[in-house]
This record gives C-alpha cells, sequence and structure tokens, in this order.
C-alpha cells in the first residue's frame, strides 16, 4: 500500500482508469492537481489515506475492461476525447441548462441558490463550447501534425498553457456548484425534476474530470516530451489559438 500511496493521483488514474470514481468519492482532485502524491493530497484535505487505500485496491482487484491511454498514438488519444468527453458536453448542454431553467423558475424563491446555480452552469458550457472549438479546430490538428513530422504546424505552448488554464477555470465553476448545491443533495421533498437535474451536474462534473485528467496528465505531456526532441520554430509557425 505504501508504493500507490506516494504516487501522485494523476499517475494512479492514468495507470488504472477504473480508479476515478474512488478519488470522486473522496474529493480528491486527480485533473487539474492531480500531481500530489496521493499521502500529500489527503494531508492537505486533512483526511485519513488508509480507507481511500482500501478503496483503491478494492477497485483495482475487480477485473474490468478499460481503455489504454498511455498506448495510444496521439491520434487516436484525441480522437477519443472528441467523441467520448466533446460529444458529452455538446450533447448534455442543452437538457441540462432547461432542467436548470425549469427548476430555478419554479423553486428559486424557495432555493435562491439554483438562480446562481443556472448562471454559472450556462457561464460554464459557453466557455467549453469555445474551448472544444478551439480545440478540435486549432489544437488537435496541431498536435496530430506533430505527430505525423509535420513541424510547421505544431502546438505552441502558449495554446496548451491556455487550455490548462480554461480547464482550471471551468474547474472552479463546477466546484462552486457543488458547494452551492451541498455536494448534489436534493433539498426534502425535492420534485422529480429537481433530482435530476442534481444528478445530472454531478455526472457532468465527474465527465469533466475524467475529461481533464486525459489532457492535463496524459495528452500535454506527451505533446510537450514531442516537441522537446524539435528544433525551435519561429512563434508565427505555431498553432495559433492563443
Amino acid at each position: 500500500m505504501t508504493d500507490i500511496a506516494n504516487k501522485t493521483i494523476s499517475q494512479i488514474v492514468s495507470d488504472h482508469y477504473q480508479t476515478a470514481r474512488v478519488f470522486e468519492k473522496y474529493r480528491l482532485d486527480f485533473c487539474c492537481k492531480g500531481k500530489r502524491p496521493l499521502v500529500a493530497a489527503c494531508e492537505e484535505m486533512k483526511i485519513p489515506v488508509e480507507p481511500i487505500l482500501r478503496d483503491l485496491y478494492e477497485c483495482l482487484s475487480i477485473e474490468e475492461q478499460q481503455p489504454l491511454f498511455l498506448d495510444m498514438s496521439l491520434e487516436e488519444l484525441t480522437s477519443y476525447i472528441v467523441r467520448v468527453h466533446h460529444t458529452y458536453v455538446k450533447l448534455s448542454a442543452i437538457p441540462i441548462s432547461n432542467y436548470l431553467l425549469k427548476v430555478a423558475g419554479k423553486h428559486g424563491d424557495r432555493f435562491p441558490y439554483m438562480k446562481e446555480v443556472y448562471g454559472l452552469f450556462v457561464q460554464l458550457i459557453n466557455d467549453l463550447h469555445h474551448h472544444i472549438h478551439d480545440e478540435e479546430v486549432c489544437l488537435f490538428p496541431a498536435i496530430r501534425s506533430l505527430e505525423q513530422g509535420i513541424a510547421a504546424k505544431t502546438p505552441g505552448p502558449l495554446s496548451i498553457d491556455r487550455m490548462k488554464q480554461e480547464h482550471e477555470d471551468a474547474g472552479n465553476i463546477t466546484m462552486k456548484i457543488r458547494q452551492l448545491t451541498n455536494d448534489y443533495t436534493p433539498p426534502a421533498q425535492a420534485c422529480t425534476t429537481f433530482i435530476l437535474t442534481l444528478e445530472s451536474l454531478k455526472a457532468f462534473e465527474e465527465d469533466l474530470h475524467k475529461h481533464v485528467h486525459l489532457e492535463n496528465n496524459i495528452l500535454f505531456p506527451r505533446v510537450a516530451s514531442l516537441l522537446s526532441t524539435l528544433d525551435p520554430l519561429p512563434v508565427k509557425d505555431y498553432a495559433k489559438i492563443n
């Protein structure tokens, strides 16, 4: 158990993707703040590491077919992110927004925090749509070109830094939503739509965590490693999404 406790959270999830649900359970960030060793993250959160380790080993003992992200090419990995996580955002945005609008309109006087949640989610979706567009149109094609050896179209370091900052901004919004809703806990006698809305928001945040993990902790480090092998290029030759 000592070995896994001293690994970074992002490395644990990269090696064993199914462990993401354990870290979700304990509210341990494995995407934007995943570079901390598990034991250090637990100390910071003031929670014991032992029950987390037990859950991790129980999770690892179950045979599950998991995508082998570390073995994927950059083209395969970016395609997976678009197909699974970008599509999830696009398909979920309107239904969740409509649920929130209905709940905020009908129950906003009794639960005014839901009006704020609605505003935050609209902001989050607007930000993510711009973010996804930049990745699909500019950054990901540049990454695929890099893998193919087309140096003139490689992604600039500032592009990746901007994506990581936008990931952190999105994480801050979902954290605020989680705080306002008391960890997505429905109030007593909540209607079905209210409960469904909170469940949908929770699922959205959990998918976003996996999405950001794949980019911050697997995709971007591999891109940086490839870039380090190239001769420096003029700034004008980098993919321009800055």
